[in-house]
């Protein structure tokens, strides 16, 4: 009998155990599902993560393309504007030139007749041929007069053409 009763209580305890360790069991399945549904939830996070990843890297590299364009087109923009200055700066020197060679000349071509305008001068109109050393019309007013009534008989029909090509002052 205390054998029995020894067996029985062994018997009690490794039932016991045995409950013990299905519980266990039973809450390591529930806590293996829950970290496998985070597992996967956690692998969709990833994934959409490294799409987003890619978008952003694809927009950077655009972004960058963009700004070496950009840049590109600045450097060649200030290179033309150097330019454009270096142009400005011979010009107004020509101008300068061209007032002083002619500033003289605005006196003398009041005592000049309406024959020896002719002569040194083709108007812009509609024969569409330029005159050399008209810079000094622009600030002689009577002379610009002048020349215009010349050329209105210059260009009129039946009237003999000039040359082509300009026609430099003495």
């Amino acid at each position: 009998m205390q054998l029995e009763a020894k067996f029985k209580a062994e018997n009690n305890i490794l039932k016991r155990a045995n409950q013990r360790l299905f519980a266990e069991k039973a809450d390591d399945a529930a806590r293996v599902a829950a970290l496998t549904a985070e597992a996967r939830s956690l692998k969709d996070q990833v994934s959409d993560e490294q799409l987003t990843v890619v978008k952003l890297k694809r927009e950077v590299e655009e972004r960058d393309a963009l700004i070496a364009d950009n840049y590109n087109t600045l450097q060649g923009l200030r290179r033309r504007c150097q330019e454009l200055e270096k142009h400005k700066f011979v010009l107004s020197y020509k101008v300068r030139e061209q007032y002083r060679r002619t500033a003289g000349a605005s006196g003398r071509f009041k005592s000049l007749d309406k024959g020896q305008l002719e002569l040194w001068c083709v108007c812009l109109c509609s024969c569409g041929i330029e005159w050399v050393g008209c810079l000094p019309l622009a600030w002689s007013p009577w002379l610009s007069s002048q020349i215009v009534q010349m050329c209105s008989c210059l260009c009129a029909p039946g009237m003999p053409q000039p040359t082509s090509g300009a026609i430099d002052m003495p």
